[in-house]
């Protein structure tokens, strides 16, 4: 989490460093940095329907492409926590879930005073898997750790509450394909929560 959150820092470092020669060369722009958490909808693609809660962020540059749109890319963390949980009489298995994201950004400004947004996103992740095993009787478990690429995209509306922090309900949809044992879950999650950005 740490080295996540340090990756994070220096592209926004870099970003802020570029910002001046960036709307330079296009109709201007802002970096921005949001922080997000939600609950998941239905079921985590490992079969249990149970909510979780879901946290993030996000970092970018936005161009403005009008008055109204903005578009630009963003990076971010996902924290999943735990998305799968199965108890037998045998064995006790617990599934969690972490990602780093790249994606396209846009943002629509409308409504009479333009302070409605819209916003849509969407790209690629990469999902970092743990599974933690413990057997009844036995003191120690085991775990085992792997990472898939997948994919996301949401849709969010919400309002400017001033010129450069806004709050939008988000719904988001994450998943990943791939081939692997049985016991390996997918990820396929809906989950529901805020987003406040702020933009500078």
């Amino acid at each position: 989490m740490r080295s996540v959150v340090l990756r994070m820092m220096l592209v926004l470092t870099a970003l802020a460093a570029g910002s001046d020669a960036l709307a330079a060369d296009s109709a201007g722009g802002n970096i921005f940095l949001d922080a997000r958490v939600g609950t998941t909808l239905g079921g985590s693609g490992g079969g249990n329907s149970n909510s979780r809660v879901i946290w993030g962020a996000d970092g970018g540059y936005l161009w403005n492409v009008d008055e109204a749109s903005s578009l630009g890319f963003e990076a971010g963390y996902t924290h999943f926590d735990r998305i799968d949980k199965e108890v037998d009489s045998f064995m006790s298995l617990s599934e969690s879930a972490r990602a780093t994201s790249a994606g396209v950004h846009y943002e629509h400004l409308f409504g009479e005073d333009k302070a409605m947004v819209l916003q849509a996103r969407a790209g690629l992740l990469i999902v970092r898997f743990r599974q933690d095993f413990s057997f009844p009787g036995v003191a120690t478990g085991d775990s085992e750790s792997w990472q898939d690429n997948g994919v996301y995209f949401g849709l969010g509306i919400g309002r400017k509450l001033t010129r450069d922090f806004s709050l939008t309900l988000a719904y988001d949809h994450d998943s990943t394909d791939g081939n692997r044992s049985v016991s390996q879950k997918d990820l396929d999650l809906n989950w529901i929560g805020l987003i406040a950005e702020y933009r500078f």
